[in-house]
């Protein structure tokens, strides 16, 4: 299990703002960056005028977890659970959930978890959602330790695995004249974005190689907040992440069993969907 991860930051200016906002421990100055960066990387020169630690970032594969939970669930065999997988919800009318196989769900309230995808979203929340795309590049196994530190820098990101070794190389869509703005097709990849990943892969990391590439489909707020309430009686939601879904998920999900079981409409305000109709 790795110590968590270090935000590597480029300017200086930036690093004296995030003192003021972070604990004193978390806060690395150039030299200290150096000195830890030197014990954790083997083989990576990457520089910075200081650093952010952060030690539960990058402990958790989010899929896996997902994957644990919904076993957990099936394994209890539920009665009052219905999953339909690859199934398109075609329309929400008051308190029907109209899918595309002709069924319909009834159902007293309606939970919207589906991030940047917005095409059931109220006029009011779509305008203020954008959807980006992201890209991953995961290497084959390496035969040693590289990172015994995940990695963060410019807009990227870098992890090793544990178990097989390989890593986990992210970001780069600054490169391209759209950044992957306004896109939720997640069925391709951009080559440019997987030109730049492979080099710089390479260049930090020579013995490494390339095994699988994939996409995803990110959320973003026009106020850079997350989206996390209910509209109405029925709506809940859920969403609009802005690329922290991780540390954030738990406690909207939490915050959303809370409202619905107990019809209690109080959220942070900063995070409610009302802030859009206002």
């Amino acid at each position: 299990k790795k110590e968590g991860a270090i935000e590597i930051i480029t300017y200086k200016e930036e690093l004296e703002e995030i003192k003021e906002k972070i604990e004193k421990e978390a806060c690395y100055n150039e030299k200290q960056l150096e000195d830890i960066l030197k014990k954790k990387l083997k083989g990576i020169n990457i520089k910075g005028k200081g650093g952010i630690y952060t030690k539960e970032a990058g402990q958790i594969w989010a899929a896996r977890l997902v994957y644990a939970m919904m076993d957990n669930i099936l394994d209890k065999k539920p009665k009052h659970i219905n999953i339909h997988t690859q199934t398109k919800v075609k329309e929400i009318k008051g308190n029907m959930i109209i899918l595309e196989n002709n069924l319909s769900i009834k159902t007293n309230k309606i939970l919207l978890a589906t991030n940047a995808y917005s095409t059931l979203y109220p006029k009011e929340i779509k305008e203020n959602v954008m959807a980006y795309r992201g890209q991953i590049t995961l290497t084959k196994p390496m035969k040693e330790k590289i990172l015994d530190i995940n990695l963060a820098f410019n807009d990227e990101y870098m992890i090793q695995r544990d178990y097989d070794n390989r890593i986990v190389f992210g970001g780069m869509r600054w490169i391209t004249k759209d950044a992957e703005e306004h896109t939720e097709d997640d069925a391709i990849k951009n080559e440019d974005i997987s030109k730049a990943q492979h080099e710089t892969l390479k260049m930090m990391i020579p013995t490494a190689e390339v095994q699988q590439e994939w996409t995803g489909i990110l959320a973003e707020t026009s106020d850079k907040k997350p989206i996390i309430g209910t509209i109405d009686d029925i709506i809940y939601m859920a969403i609009g992440f802005n690329g922290d879904g991780m540390p954030i998920c738990i406690y909207a999900a939490e915050q959303l069993v809370h409202m619905v079981k107990n019809n209690n409409k109080k959220i942070l305000k900063c995070c409610s969907p009302q802030r859009f109709y206002t």
